[in-house]
């Protein structure tokens, strides 16, 4: 019999056989059960179909000797999927900011007002740098046509991927996503090939760079 348990906010669940049985609190009923299902969708989905869909990865900034919150998503992304330390990663995209300085477009103007990686990166600059990594762009969405890809693993190619999202940029090895957080989106759970999933997790991916 394929058993899977784990303690997830408190509750010892447990998958026997395609369903879950767990003792629940007394107090969780009605909103407080609806709450506890939307606040540990991931945990639960991870347990139902038994694959990872998330792990954290701060890219290497901490153990670089950053500190504080920021807006570094870019940074750290491209760190995770090059491999390279967070500081060189860090540098390349400052002096790639830097760089533009003097010019008339939107990116050289922000530059301008401020090159530092810290609090965010322009397309411009990483997308530059990423090519010369060995990177290519592969657009997933067109203008006027709808989402097409999501932010889920059965969506994605395998391998290592920078993922471009709304406001947003991530990285995904082997379909698990790799972040400080994961970005899907909870939601209410649907089916992708036969594989439960939250629906609107699916946050919809613009496109991806990776190298081929």
């Amino acid at each position: 019999m394929d058993t899977q348990t784990r303690l997830i906010d408190g509750v010892l669940m447990t998958k026997m056989e395609g369903e879950f049985q767990y003792m629940l609190p007394s107090t969780m009923t009605g909103r407080n059960l609806k709450a506890f299902k939307k606040r540990n969708s991931q945990a639960i989905e991870e347990l139902d179909t038994g694959v990872q869909v998330f792990e954290y990865n701060d890219g290497g900034r901490v153990e670089a000797g950053y500190k504080g919150k920021t807006g570094d998503c870019v940074t750290r992304s491209i760190a995770i999927a090059t491999g390279k330390p967070y500081k060189d990663v860090y540098s390349a995209l400052h002096q790639g900011a830097k760089d533009l300085i003097g010019g008339r477009s939107k990116a050289a103007k922000d530059a301008a007002k401020n090159a530092s990686p810290r609090s965010g990166v322009h397309k411009r600059v990483y997308h530059k740098y990423l090519i010369e990594q060995g990177f290519t762009w592969f657009p997933t969405m067109q203008i006027g046509v709808g989402c097409e890809i999501h932010l889920h693993k059965d969506e994605l190619p395998g391998g290592t991927l920078i993922v471009s999202l709304s406001r947003h940029i991530t990285c995904v090895v082997d379909g698990v996503i790799q972040d400080i957080y994961n970005p899907q989106r909870g939601g209410s759970v649907g089916q992708k090939n036969g594989v439960p999933f939250s629906q609107k997790e699916t946050r919809c991916v613009y496109g991806f760079y990776q190298q081929v």
